[in-house]
């Protein structure tokens, strides 16, 4: 018994309409957990990853972990992995919402999709069976429109009799039109965004226009719905997590009200948010009406739990606008940073109704700020000149980020470059915009500065999908955060650069772990530390791991994603940054922030990690974490 598991990987060949079920190994289970882990596993063990991203060979892997159906706190998660077309290198998202639980309770772990459609298609997966379906009259339509039209349509449809509704992954019309970052959305209206690195252009490339589960009613007298999953230990399992939920909803009540919209004015004081295309990290005569707390007193209408979440971050939001009425999640902190202050906009209607805009047509937030932002500073320049833009590009223009978002999603005019990203479009646009083109290997950054917090600039530097805060999520360490479980007992110097190495490296590894477990993040700030966290990983699995096993695990894991980038050909020269956001840079009042010795962290990284001077892992490492197989990619 593989506890834990449905034991169901569910491969769908969209060429053949083929459809196989295969069992998971339980040596692959300890060695990789689930989700992210476990796609990187798979990829490597079974698919070709020269295979470019568009090509139908390619696969597009969606995972669940031994968590995820259970009832541990915030585990209703799961994730993606694919070959970025927006970076060329490994890509991967997670998210909240109910699909990954929904999916988990309909005895299915993943989701191994491979080929292309000849027509649009939308697949069906109910208790482990699949059904292949015509979405022609779904292309075209947003994602919102998407999902309330399958809500009715396979909403409707009697499985045994009983009535279901459903949870859906889809994209909108940035992914039908293969913009290098669209994104997979959630939820309907609720907007949970599977947002990084372009995985919505890879079902768009493979005419696959969502994914459905359904939610079904149970035919027992009380109404209750379950799909159990074996679990070792299922009452010392409910007891442990009883004693710590009740101090996590307590502890959470800012951020319930909140969100991450609450951290923006915060992170604007001590100059962590991207200005005006990342030449500031503070805007002292802006950036009040982009607090989150003023939208979510004038916006929020309640609040959204992602699948066993105590805390119920997202906000739901409905509001007239000089933009129209505006419906949808309140933007998160990258949202408002990255469509607002990034892009000089100091309107919070404009920014929420640009949040909106991105969920439906499908598009990263984070991405589209990031491009829009240099669209404005090459504009400035006078780079865009010789193309038929058709529109001004002025800073703080909202009508014109509007604009751009509608332009970039059906790839019209200027929008068809700025649809290939920050790197490619530079690339194409020439005239230095290299210089203003902010991101690693291809990735856009977030907003999080690394001259406020240096290890932001390793992890940025070293992340596995490119330029990303949650890889690492090493910042926390360097404001009031300490995990003692992991050695990391002091706060750090946020300047210096002793130390960070080895910080940023538990990080990535413990990271690694939370994202194949299925857990959200945000929980390591309440009641689950890494130890209970692994006591319910045993509870659940009986695999009685110890501590030091359990952490080489997430190593392993890091590793292996490594692996699959080096093998394409990535190496030192690509754990970089721009000079940008490496040096001092002028905010309103004084120049601010810090010099960045990137080369230090990167040899100090290497040596801890067990790489290289080049960044690649050595034999002995991979042979160290049981990773032998592959060390045929990188010779």
């Amino acid at each position: 018994m593989l506890y834990g598991y449905a034991n169901n990987l569910i491969y769908i060949n969209l060429s053949t309409g083929n459809v196989e079920k295969r069992k998971i190994k339980e040596h692959v289970a300890i060695q990789y957990f689930g989700g992210a882990g476990l796609a990187a596993y798979l990829y490597l063990a079974e698919f070709d990853i020269n295979s470019e991203p568009f090509n139908p060979k390619t696969p597009i892997i969606f995972t669940t972990g031994p968590f995820t159906g259970t009832k541990v706190p915030s585990s209703g998660r799961h994730s993606v992995a694919f070959r970025s077309p927006l970076t060329g290198i490994w890509g991967e998202a997670d998210v909240g919402g109910t699909f990954g639980d929904i999916l988990k309770r309909n005895k299915v772990d993943g989701i191994v999709v491979y080929g292309s459609s000849k027509i649009p298609v939308y697949i069906i997966i109910s208790e482990g069976n699949v059904q292949i379906k015509n979405a022609s009259h779904l292309w075209g339509k947003d994602t919102y429109e998407t999902y309330e039209i399958l809500n009715k349509e396979v909403g409707n449809i009697e499985v045994g009799k009983v009535e279901n509704k459903i949870s859906a992954m889809v994209i909108g019309q940035a992914g039908e039109n293969l913009v290098r970052f669209a994104s997979i959305m959630t939820d309907g209206k609720h907007g949970r965004a599977l947002g990084r690195c372009g995985m919505g252009a890879v079902m768009g490339s493979k005419n696959l226009k969502a994914i459905v589960t359904l939610i079904k009613k149970s035919r027992k007298k009380d109404g209750k719905t379950e799909i159990k999953i074996p679990i070792a230990y299922p009452n010392k399992l409910i007891e442990s997590i009883r004693k710590v939920v009740p101090d996590i909803v307590k502890a959470s009540s800012r951020f319930r009200k909140y969100g991450t919209a609450g951290s923006f004015k915060r992170n604007m004081e001590i100059g962590d948010v991207p200005v005006k295309n990342w030449i500031s990290g503070r805007w002292l005569e802006g950036g009040e009406s982009l607090n989150g707390k003023n939208m979510v007193e004038i916006a929020k209408k309640g609040n959204f739990y992602c699948a066993k979440c105590p805390i119920g971050c997202g906000g739901v939001a409905e509001t007239e606008s000089p933009y129209g009425k505006i419906i949808g999640p309140i933007p998160e902190y990258e949202s408002i940073s990255m469509l607002g202050a990034n892009c000089y906009i100091d309107d919070m209607f404009a920014v929420m109704k640009a949040n909106e805009m991105c969920n439906r047509f499908g598009l990263d937030t984070i991405s589209t700020g990031s491009v829009i932002a240099f669209a404005m500073e090459a504009y400035e320049k006078g780079y865009f000149n010789n193309l038929e833009s058709n529109i001004e590009i002025e800073w703080g223009d909202a009508n014109a980020v509007l604009k751009l978002i509608k332009m970039i999603a059906f790839r019209e005019k200027i929008g068809d470059l700025l649809a290939e990203g920050v790197r490619i479009a530079s690339e194409k646009l020439g005239n230095n915009s290299k210089e203003f083109a902010i991101h690693c290997k291809g990735l856009e950054l977030p907003a999080h500065d690394p001259r406020t917090f240096s290890s932001l600039a390793l992890g940025y530097a070293t992340g596995n999908r490119g330029g990303c805060h949650l890889q690492a999520l090493s910042h926390v360490m360097e404001r009031s955060f300490t995990i003692p479980e992991l050695g990391l007992d002091n706060v750090l110097d946020k300047y210096s650069t002793e130390g960070k190495a080895e910080m940023v490296v538990k990080m990535q590894n413990y990271m690694a772990i939370l994202d194949s477990l299925k857990i959200c993040k945000f929980l390591i700030f309440y009641e689950a530390s890494p130890k209970k966290i692994l006591e319910w990983l045993n509870l659940i699995t009986d695999w009685n791991l110890d501590f030091n096993e359990f952490l080489k695990v997430g190593e392993r894991i890091y590793n292996l994603k490594r692996i699959f980038n080096c093998s394409l050909g990535m190496t030192r020269k690509d754990d970089n940054l721009p000079s940008r956001v490496l040096t001092y840079r002028k905010d309103d009042d004084d120049m601010f922030g810090n010099i960045i010795d990137l080369d230090k962290l990167l040899n100090d990284y290497y040596e801890v990690r067990g790489w290289d001077e080049n960044g690649v892992p050595t034999k002995e490492k991979l042979e160290e974490l049981d990773l032998s197989e592959f060390y045929k990619f990188i010779l």
